[in-house]
Order: structure tokens, then C-alpha cells, then sequence
């Protein structure tokens, strides 16, 4: 007899073919006795259908590489389950992640349940990576204001009420659902019980200001101007034709705010306050190109 009486649907968005199949044998070590499927979206992904002898995975090819929003949309409209998981497939599930995650969302007031993830590498530069994700880290079960879209879990009715992720909002699109999951009255739980291991790979000081640059190239202000909610979407609006002078004030309050939650957890956050400032103002240079391009 299943464990839990609704099916559950494991959509895996993937564009790296290498490194899914350890993200798909993670998560079916923990689907004994359940009703489940998993969804593994991407351009091209039935060239890996050898992936898996297990029937319950199912490929969904897509015509071009969508970006992620799209890309879990489309899972998410082919699911047949009433619980939807989302895990990245650089990701691999840790132990209990399916069983927790399942746990806290029988509870009707919570929207989305998260959880912690930790860095593979144990790199100097992808830690700094993995401190930008300190507000799903820590051992006490909480809820957040916002989430990773790397690892979570929402039920069906909730996700379709909420019409899923805005596509137009190509980077950043899961902070844009958070903020439409707790304005519709429901709670974002965070439980240190549900955990992935993230191999980034983000493992050099370029590559940490590449990738920085690229999330605020690819992201802008796309949510602020959606919600224009709050003094710092109304900043970041109202003088969005003088961001430059806005870059630095921005990426040293990112920092600030940043190393509040971090100290609690990583007393060594000091070595690498130099190294997330900078990619903080990486990624706000970003933005202003982001803007730059959008005003041609």
C-alpha cells in the first residue's frame, strides 16, 4: 500500500544530459511504494531515454532550450499528479527529500515547502557561490518571504491557481512566484530536512562574476517592475534612467543584508566578503546593461 494517497509528479528541467542521470537515480532511490512519475524536460532528452528502465519516467523534448520558467510550465502541464516536485538537474536528492517534503505539504496554509541546499564542492570560490543560497540554510524549520527554485515542492491546485511562473520573466522567476504564492495568503516553509546536493561547478573567481553578471543580465528588473511593491522596487523603478548611480549603493546593501543571514551560520563569512561584494556589483552591472538594452 502507498504511503501517501496522492500521485506525485518529480519534474526534472534539464539542459546538462551528463549530469541528470545522477539527479534521476537520487530521486528514484526514495520512490518505493509511491505513486509517482518523473518528468525530465528538455530539448533533445529522448536521446537519453536509456536514462532509466523504470516505465514511471517520462520525456518531454521541447524544440529549443525554453528558458526555465517556460521549461517547468511545460512539465508541470503534462504532470498527472496532484503533488508537484521540482528539482534542478545539477542537483541530487539527499536522503528523506521526497518523504519531507511530502510531510509539509499536507498542511493547507503552506503554498511551497523548500530546503537546504548545499554545494558539492568545497572550493573556495563555490562557497562563495553557495552563501548567496543562506536564506534556505540553517537547521531551524522557518518560513522565508522567498525561495530557490532549485529545490521545492507545491501542490497542483495551488500552482494552477497561481497560473505557474510567468514566462516573461526569464531569471528571477521564482521570486516572482513567491510573491504571488504570499499575497494569495499561503506560506513558504523552509525545513533543513529537505536537502539537495548542488554540483554548480562555479568553482573560480571568473567564473563566480560570469554568472553573476549573466543573473543580472538575464533578470534586470523584470520583478520589480511587475510588483512595484515596497521601497525597494519603488528605488529601482524610480530612477531606473540614473541606475548607475544606484549599482554601487545596491550591491553594498545586497552584501550587508547578505552577510546578516550568513554570519548566523558561517563565522568565516569575512574571508569572503570581499569576493560576494564584488560579484553582487557584477551582477547589478548587469542590470544597468539589462536596462541599457531594453531603453534601444
Amino acid at each position: 500500500m502507498s504511503r501517501y494517497n496522492k500521485k506525485i509528479s518529480i519534474i526534472i528541467p534539464t539542459i546538462r544530459m551528463q549530469s541528470v542521470l545522477k539527479t534521476v537515480e537520487s530521486v528514484i532511490a526514495q520512490v518505493d511504494n509511491y505513486d509517482y512519475e518523473i518528468i525530465i524536460v528538455g530539448r533533445s532528452v529522448s536521446a537519453i531515454e536509456n536514462i532509466s528502465t523504470d516505465c514511471n519516467v517520462v520525456f518531454i523534448d521541447t524544440d529549443i532550450q525554453h528558458p526555465p520558467s517556460q521549461t517547468r510550465n511545460i512539465g508541470a502541464s503534462r504532470a498527472k499528479g496532484e503533488i508537484l516536485l521540482f528539482i534542478d538537474d545539477d542537483c541530487e536528492a539527499a536522503h528523506g527529500w521526497l518523504k519531507n517534503s511530502l510531510k509539509f505539504l499536507t498542511d493547507p496554509s503552506v503554498g511551497i515547502v523548500t530546503g537546504k541546499v548545499v554545494g558539492k564542492s568545497g572550493r573556495f570560490f563555490a562557497k562563495c557561490v553557495d552563501l548567496n543560497f543562506y536564506l534556505q540554510q540553517g537547521e531551524k524549520e522557518r518560513t522565508l518571504e522567498r525561495f530557490s527554485s532549485i529545490t521545492f515542492g507545491i501542490r497542483r491546485a495551488v500552482f494552477n491557481e497561481l497560473k505557474g511562473f510567468d514566462e516573461s520573466i526569464i531569471v528571477r522567476e521564482d521570486i516572482d512566484l513567491a510573491r504571488r504564492v504570499v499575497a494569495a495568503g499561503y506560506e513558504i516553509l523552509y525545513s533543513p530536512d529537505i536537502a539537495v546536493i548542488h554540483d554548480h561547478k562555479r568553482d573560480s573567481f571568473a567564473k563566480l562574476l560570469r554568472y553573476q553578471y549573466k543573473l543580472g543580465l538575464l533578470s534586470g528588473l523584470s520583478v520589480p517592475f511587475k510588483h512595484k511593491k515596497g521601497w525597494k522596487d519603488y528605488i529601482k523603478v524610480s530612477f531606473k534612467d540614473f541606475y548607475l548611480l544606484l549599482v554601487l549603493p545596491v550591491a553594498i546593501w545586497s552584501t550587508c543584508r547578505q552577510m546578516a543571514g550568513i554570519f548566523k551560520l558561517e563565522r568565516k563569512v569575512l574571508l569572503f566578503l570581499p569576493f560576494i561584494f564584488i560579484s553582487n556589483l557584477s551582477y547589478q552591472f548587469g542590470v544597468l546593461r539589462w536596462l541599457s538594452l531594453r531603453a534601444e
